[in-house]
């Protein structure tokens, strides 16, 4: 591919997602290197490394102001069956470790850091006390809209309880700080509105 590029233009080739099956903290600090890196590469370093640092001290001004939660339980709806649940290796699980919150999914996810699930396997998790969290999906569009009233759904303890959340979706699973500072945005103002019981 390099070598078809040269002929139109110098080139470089940068990973765009730096999947890992390491630790979070060790995919949080490729997001960093990511970044450095096509910094270096724009000429655009100075620029690359603030971004890193207002990521890091967003983060931690809404880790500082945002209460305590019970584990959340990251979803994008597929069907009225199936969802994406997002763990260990996506981008949000990234902003979570930041703002001190906890993932109530621990099982295994791809290279996105998702899981593809039925509403069946989400009640052989234990989820009594966590709170769900749904980001909007383009497609169908507005599915999530009806989970109140939706099959299993309606089951769930946190949609019993009325605290879950929606989430608009301004945010690419690839997209490293600026997705985690959109994510994390909208969750924390999420968290923080009044449920109703």
């Amino acid at each position: 591919m390099k070598t078809v590029l040269a002929e139109i233009s110098t080139s470089d080739i940068v990973q765009s997602y730096p999947y890992t099956n390491n630790s979070n903290n060790d995919l949080w600090s490729k997001f960093d290197a990511f970044i450095l890196e096509v910094g270096d590469l724009s000429g655009r370093r100075v620029a690359a490394e603030q971004l890193i640092k207002n990521t890091q001290s967003h983060l931690a001004s809404l880790k500082d102001d945002l209460e305590p939660q019970p584990p959340l339980l990251v979803v994008q709806f597929i069907t009225e069956q199936y969802v994406r649940v997002y763990g260990d290796r996506s981008v949000f699980q990234g902003a979570l470790d930041r703002l001190g919150l906890q993932n109530a999914w621990k099982r295994d996810t791809d290279t996105w850091g998702r899981s593809l699930v039925s509403i069946r396997e989400l009640f052989d998790v234990h989820l009594e006390d966590a709170r769900l969290v749904v980001m909007e999906s383009a497609f169908p569009i507005g599915i999530e809209n009806n989970i109140e009233n939706s099959g299993m759904w309606r089951y769930l303890p946190s949609v019993q309880r009325g605290d879950f959340v929606v989430l608009p979706s301004t945010f690419w699973i690839g997209g490293v700080h600026p997705s985690a500072l959109r994510f994390a945005d909208a969750l924390v103002e999420a968290l923080e509105e009044p449920t109703t019981p």
